[in-house]
């Protein structure tokens, strides 16, 4: 059973997937609608507009073949992204809707 954690981001999918080819990634269509599926080096990722929390219109989900493995591999894919994007991420939502870990921050320590 594979397992994931999603990074959401405040860009269009097609942004995210753009970037993605640029880098060298396989993309394809996804088994559903909408969804589509990127191999980028040992990652498996789903590409899908999703907009349920403000200022987020992309979500990412990122496969690994354990709970653990998946969120290391979503942390290591959110560092990337963080280093070679401007764009706003999130990884992981509290009760209150707000971003776990978040770049850049809207509230910066």
């Amino acid at each position: 059973m594979a397992h994931s954690e999603t990074i959401m981001i405040s860009v269009k999918p097609e942004d995210v997937v753009s970037l993605m080819r640029d880098l060298g990634a396989s993309i394809s269509p996804g088994r559903s609608g909408g969804v589509m599926e990127i191999r980028i080096s040992d990652l498996v990722l789903d590409v899908e507009e999703l907009d349920i929390y403000d200022g987020f219109t992309t979500a990412v989900d990122v496969y690994g073949t354990s709970r653990e493995n998946a969120k290391e591999n979503a942390h290591s894919f959110f560092d990337r992204l963080a280093e070679a994007t401007p764009w706003r991420l999130a990884l992981g939502f509290d009760d209150n809707d707000l971003p776990i870990i978040e770049r850049p921050p809207i509230f910066p320590e």
